[in-house]
């Protein structure tokens, strides 16, 4: 039924529709959130699947913010690294790219996909980074920038991720926390400093 109920969302773009895959979240512990496989969720299921479809209500809210230019000094293993980067909610968000081509020769390296069928990004860890061009390079820009939070499809090592991210100038920006947790990376901020330590 999902797959079907897809592939009419998938003929039908443009239009007012929206499908939330609540199978694939379901499916990240069927233990817990089914208590008869495929069939009926469990009291933890139901809030899985609420906050499957919060993601995309959520989108529909108006959520639009100034992204401001990013003036902290950025450290990769104790060495300065130039970024473009905007905070937003008081939160760094920096170009998924640019992340993986600091980090590339490093334990932490990992390769930036896309594919283009899904409109996906797809991740891999412990994997070198596929340089492609205009990584670490700047705009020059240097006031505030609007986008809204969008929440493209990521899978890392072939695991679905909620990411939010905000294009801003044809790039995804994604906090910076939110990705040093999924590649596990340490991210340390020294207020009196200014610095972000990676």
């Amino acid at each position: 039924i999902q797959k079907a109920v897809s592939n009419v969302i998938a003929k039908n773009t443009g239009v007012s529709i929206y499908y939330v895959d609540t199978m694939a979240a379901m499916a990240a512990d069927v233990s817990s959130n089914l208590a008869i496989t495929d069939i009926h969720p469990t009291t933890i299921g139901y809030k899985v699947i609420a906050a499957e479809y919060w993601k995309q209500i959520e989108l529909l809210v108006d959520n639009a913010v100034t992204a401001a230019p990013m003036n902290s000094t950025v450290l990769i293993d104790g060495k300065s690294v130039s970024f473009e980067a905007y905070n937003i909610n008081d939160n760094n968000y920096f170009k998924l790219r640019d992340i993986a081509m600091a980090l590339n020769g490093t334990g932490k390296k990992f390769n930036v996909g896309y594919n283009s069928q899904k409109g996906s990004i797809i991740l891999s860890s412990k994997t070198a980074y596929a340089v492609v061009g205009g990584e670490l390079t700047s705009s020059g820009n240097s006031s505030g920038v609007g986008t809204a939070k969008t929440l493209p499809t990521v899978y890392l090592d072939g695991n679905a991720l909620s990411l939010a991210t905000y294009p801003i100038g044809g790039y995804n920006y994604i906090k910076l926390r939110d990705l040093a947790a999924a590649i596990n990376f340490g991210v340390t901020y020294t207020e009196s400093t200014n610095i972000i330590s990676i």
